[in-house]
């Protein structure tokens, strides 16, 4: 069964959503309790931005905005 997160960007204010199985809400559930690892090895089955909005809910856009404002 897919479950959806959905977060309001900090940033944007705009509602954003990523898919995950259940496995993976469950895991994330136990992660957040926990953080004993971090989130690239507890969850390297998903992207950077979907690790990303489940830990800060920084949308994808938002993050690839402020890399680029990093750079100047």
């Amino acid at each position: 069964m897919i479950h959806h997160l959905f977060r309001d960007c900090p940033f944007c204010g705009k509602n954003h959503g990523i898919s995950l199985t259940g496995n993976q809400v469950i895991r994330i559930a136990s992660f957040l309790k926990k953080q004993e690892k971090s989130i690239q090895d507890e969850f390297p089955d998903l992207t950077a931005d979907q690790r990303e909005f489940i830990l800060t809910g920084i949308c994808s856009e938002c993050w690839d905005q402020m890399g680029k404002e990093d750079e100047k």
